[in-house]
């Protein structure tokens, strides 16, 4: 169960950060995070959408190998916290773009 919620994380992630780029380079949107908005400014767009999906990625690997030694409870929530937060991400993203 835990593999699939990471592989499903990680196709989450390709597709948010796709999805992301192509709605920041081809329709008048602003970035809401400001984290994600201060890294577009000084790393370009696509290769800070592409750090920061890593970083989320690679915290969720962690999540997923270190289970064992965790409360496996907290890594399964975590995780099903995760794909579903990046589902309504990724959703809310292609309504707004297909919207304009």
């Amino acid at each position: 169960m835990a593999a699939l919620l990471v592989v499903l994380f990680g196709l989450l992630q390709a597709a948010d950060g796709i999805v992301t780029y192509i709605g920041l380079q081809s329709v008048a949107i602003a970035e809401a995070n400001p984290f994600a908005s201060c890294c577009f400014e000084l790393l370009g767009t696509g290769v800070a959408i592409t750090l920061i999906k890593l970083v989320a990625l690679i915290f969720i690997i962690f999540l997923f190998l270190e289970r064992r030694k965790l409360n496996n409870r907290w890594i399964t929530g975590t995780l099903t916290s995760g794909v579903l937060f990046s589902s309504w991400v990724l959703l809310h993203n292609l309504v707004f773009i297909l919207s304009d």
